[in-house]
């Protein structure tokens, strides 16, 4: 996995207005962005029903996150993902946190072991996940610069970094970007498109690490 320089914790600063709205766009244009998107992801995966205590617990995400988990309260890019193959979107509370820790013993000691920031912190909730290793964690702190950045932990190698920096925009952006190749590649297949998009390099982490590598960050 490539890892990304690792910004200062700067919980303490003041998160600048506005982060998660697209420059130059208007919220009627990026709600059409996220229906497009929701429409993408059911084409071959499963949207499960948004659920109203998650929207709740949610109320202090990042604007498209929230509307995405308005809409849906599971992304799945394909079909029997078991919330791990694929792409998975769904914010939950601290319960699937702890899970995905092991306990809550285990979650503080991670937060102990790592450097801040890391996925084990509070102000770091669960958002998904993309393989049966990789978990991804967003800032739900409005308070802080890091609002809406994104971090992912390799829990088999007890590697925790920097997925993508705030604000949430980044990160809704690599998921259009990839849902738009997805896609495109499932219609041209059959029955082996799994092995397809491995030897075309276009899961979603080896898009992303490809998108890494054309940046220039490591």
């Amino acid at each position: 996995f490539i890892k990304m320089t690792e910004n200062p914790d700067s919980s303490s600063q003041e998160s600048p207005a506005n982060v998660d709205v697209a420059p130059g766009s208007t919220e009627e244009e990026d709600m059409l962005r996220i229906e497009t998107l929701l429409a993408q992801f059911k084409m071959f995966g499963e949207c499960e029903p948004p659920l109203l205590e998650t929207i709740s617990a949610g109320s202090g995400l990042p604007f498209k996150l929230r509307t995405m988990m308005s809409k849906s309260g599971y992304w799945h890019s394909q079909e029997d993902s078991y919330n791990v193959y694929g792409l998975n979107i769904g914010f939950r509370g601290n319960d699937k946190k702890i899970e995905v820790f092991g306990d809550v013993e285990t979650m503080k000691e991670w937060e102990d072991e790592h450097p801040s920031p890391n996925c084990a912190m509070g102000e770091w909730k669960y958002m998904g996940a993309c393989s049966e290793f990789d978990y991804l964690f967003v800032n739900t702190n409005p308070s802080s610069i890091e609002f809406g950045a994104t971090r992912c932990i390799v829990n088999n190698c007890f590697e925790d970094m920097s997925f993508l920096p705030a604000p949430f925009e980044n990160f809704f952006d690599l998921i259009e970007g990839w849902m738009e190749r997805y896609v495109a590649l499932r219609e041209s297949q059959d029955e082996n498109w799994e092995e397809a998009i491995e030897e075309s390099g276009m899961t979603f982490l080896q898009y992303y690490r490809k998108k890494q590598e054309g940046s220039g960050q490591e």
